[in-house]
């Protein structure tokens, strides 16, 4: 059985949408989005019923954006809409809500926030990223991390296709 929900209202009469994330972890569907020029912005989740989103988390950027200046160009152009360089590749619901965080994708690394208190730290650097990161710039683009799921079941990296 489909059913539709509604996305949660917009915020201060803004009448586009930048759909920035949608994802499910442990069970919890979340959904964000940015409004105008902002590293603020709040994580909704879905009710268990799916009658309505309600605000799970409240984020703000700005240390990360302090701590790793390359996130911000500086010869940003109005015309292009959104000046800082990052992207969220996943949300993860730690079995203790103090554990839950976000992954982020910042020009030559990737950053763990945790959305509890607000905490970060590099998680990983890009090979070559000193040498080849443009201000601002991601080197992966509108993509999705995934959570590793461990399984006992055989998964045949070669399936045959019938």
């Amino acid at each position: 059985m489909r059913k539709r929900f509604r996305l949660p209202p917009t915020q201060n009469g803004h009448d586009s949408r930048f759909h920035y994330y949608l994802g499910e972890s442990c069970d919890h569907l979340h959904y964000m989005e940015l409004f105008e020029v902002r590293i603020q912005f709040d994580v909704y989740e879905m009710k268990r019923d799916y009658s309505e989103w309600f605000v799970k988390y409240r984020v703000d950027l700005s240390p990360v954006v302090a701590s790793y200046p390359v996130m911000y160009m500086d010869d940003f152009d109005p015309t292009i809409w959104y000046p800082y360089g990052f992207s969220i590749f996943t949300l993860v619901r730690g079995v203790k809500e103090e554990d839950s965080f976000l992954v982020l994708h910042i020009p030559g690394e990737v950053v763990r926030y945790n959305l509890v208190n607000g905490s970060f730290e590099t998680i990983h650097e890009f090979e070559g990223a000193e040498t080849d990161v443009i201000e601002g710039s991601l080197r992966y683009v509108l993509t999705n991390g995934y959570q590793y799921i461990e399984s006992l079941s055989c998964v045949d990296p070669n399936p045959l296709l019938f």
